[in-house]
């Protein structure tokens, strides 16, 4: 279940959960409002473990390969963990978090810890790959602006209009 469907809540009334990956805050504070509700959070957690874990199993690379799964990456450079830097905290999202936590826990010894420097290094690989991508179009850029020859001969101009000239004083 990875796209939008009409779940049956407790209120008696049709719910359709957040479409991942999430691309603006409004989805992420929607989220985080919809998993105050047990019945919500649980489908929440369900289809980040099967975006994140089809088949119970991890997909390669974990989560620093496959969390633009979960946040479009554009949207994710505008977090970290504390917030710090003018970045929106993760840590405000407690709910996602939590579940987040609970999708990547694999056995008894992943603790808290390991799930903060996981996200941390999630975070900064990502970061990472954007600067670079975003560097790389803009030497792309700069090369191809340098390839580019005039369509006018700024000598060829100056020349022809001084010969003109010269050739008035004749």
């Amino acid at each position: 279940m990875l796209g939008p469907q009409d779940i049956k809540t407790d209120d008696s009334d049709l719910w359709t959960p957040q479409r991942f990956p999430l691309t603006e805050l409004e989805q992420m504070e929607a989220l985080e409002e919809d998993m105050n509700d047990p019945v919500k959070a649980s489908v929440y957690v369900e289809t980040m473990k099967d975006l994140l874990k089809p088949g119970g199993i991890f997909r390669a690379g974990g989560l620093q390969k496959n969390f633009h799964l979960i946040l479009r990456v554009d949207f994710m450079v505008m977090f970290n963990l504390d917030g710090i830097h003018h970045k929106i905290p993760l840590k405000k999202f407690a709910n996602f978090s939590r579940a987040l936590y609970k999708v990547l826990k694999r056995d008894e010894a992943y603790v808290m810890d390991d799930y903060i420097a996981e996200i941390r290094t999630t975070f900064r690989v990502y970061k990472n790959r954007n600067n670079k991508r975003a560097s790389v179009v803009r030497r792309k850029m700069k090369e191809a602006e340098a390839h580019i020859e005039p369509e006018l001969d700024f000598e060829e101009i100056i020349c022809s209009e001084t010969s003109e000239f010269i050739d008035e004083f004749d």
